[in-house]
């Protein structure tokens, strides 16, 4: 059967040889603060990504789907940046979730640098070389059809509910919990490709595949600890593991029935960032935690950027100061006004 292909938006986020702003790309009609979370979920600061991640999500009543990356597995030319640090990228794509979802997760597996590759390309080699100043606002893209082919999901389950916790799942699990979420209508995102627990962001997703969770008796040494993604609790919860249906989404007020299935995993409560949570020394709080995961070349980043919203600051100061003065020469350009009136 043949499905009308859908219209979709890229979204580029990746900083330019200059420039320490990352929003490069974003559909027309939505913000890059409405989309940050989601693609923070899956880039995380460039942490962690010796191999590509790749993300899921509906939100907002929209489909995202993208992949976190090395720049140089899009680009030769633009993988580094002017003072010879390797760069990271996030490329990906958003339509209405009225649309057929997104490509099943093989296709992206195999086919996300043919698909990424030009898109990352044109929009960051638009801004890549332009000085600081100019680099402003992302391009608002209009929607176009996607690299993939439009085919709705296998039929089967929706993906777990999560009731505001992070589900863990072992990376075997990647391809069912994919085509979960194709199927699933409710909010979610999920993240497939993580390698090391300590940095996912549990805060920001429902459901990520992670290495090293393969087996009931290592999911429940995470349960163990207090270490996995700011834990303070961990509820063990079994996995479908290749044929057991999800439980869908829902009402939230009661827990889903649990299946009998042998593979379990952790399932993560999320906690307010910069809160106090009982941690190992030195992870004390969010606010240490939120940088467990940036690497060095992240925290150079962040100085560049710190360094470039400060040259802004003054600048929109030393507007103000104009605009100030401007308004008071047209005041005293126009005595008595207020007596006519």
């Amino acid at each position: 059967m043949t499905h009308a292909q859908g219209m979709w938006s890229p979204i580029v986020y990746g900083r330019t040889d200059t420039s320490d702003s990352w929003w490069r790309a974003i559909p027309s009609g939505t913000t890059s603060t409405e989309l940050f979370d989601v693609v923070t979920a899956a880039f995380a600061g460039g942490a962690d990504l010796d191999t590509p991640r790749f993300l899921l999500a509906r939100r907002g009543g929209r489909w995202i789907t993208g992949v976190a990356c090395q720049a140089s597995e899009l680009s030769r030319s633009m993988a580094t940046d002017s003072q010879n640090r390797e760069l990271a990228t996030f490329v990906g794509w958003a339509a209405p979730d009225t649309e057929l979802p997104p490509s099943s997760l093989a296709h992206w597996e195999t086919s996300f640098a043919q698909w990424a590759a030009p898109v990352y390309e044109h929009w960051a080699g638009a801004d890549w070389t332009l000085p600081v100043r100019d680099v402003r606002d992302p391009h608002v893209v209009a929607a176009q059809p996607p690299p993939w082919r439009a085919e709705p999901p296998p039929p089967g389950p929706e993906l777990t509910r999560t009731y505001g916790s992070a589900l863990f799942l072992p990376p075997e699990a990647s391809h069912q919990a994919w085509d979960e979420g194709r199927r699933t209508t409710g909010p979610f995102t999920l993240v497939v490709g993580w390698r090391k627990p300590d940095l996912v962001r549990a805060d920001l997703v429902t459901h990520v595949c992670i290495s090293g969770t393969t087996t009931a008796s290592h999911a429940k040494s995470y349960a163990a600890g207090t270490d996995i993604a700011g834990a303070t609790t961990v509820v063990e919860a079994n996995f479908a593991g290749t044929s057991a249906p999800g439980t869908g989404f829902g009402d939230v007020g009661t827990p889903p029935p649990r299946p009998a299935q042998p593979m379990s995993v952790a399932v993560i409560p999320p906690r307010p960032l910069l809160a106090p949570v009982s941690m190992p020394a030195p992870v004390r709080s969010g606010f240490w935690r939120r940088f467990m995961w940036a690497s060095r070349r992240e925290v150079e980043r962040l100085e560049h950027q710190v360094r470039w919203l400060t040259t802004e600051l003054e600048q929109v100061r030393a507007a103000i100061t104009a605009l100030d003065a401007r308004l008071s020469a047209i005041e005293a350009a126009r005595p008595g006004e207020g007596d006519a009136r």
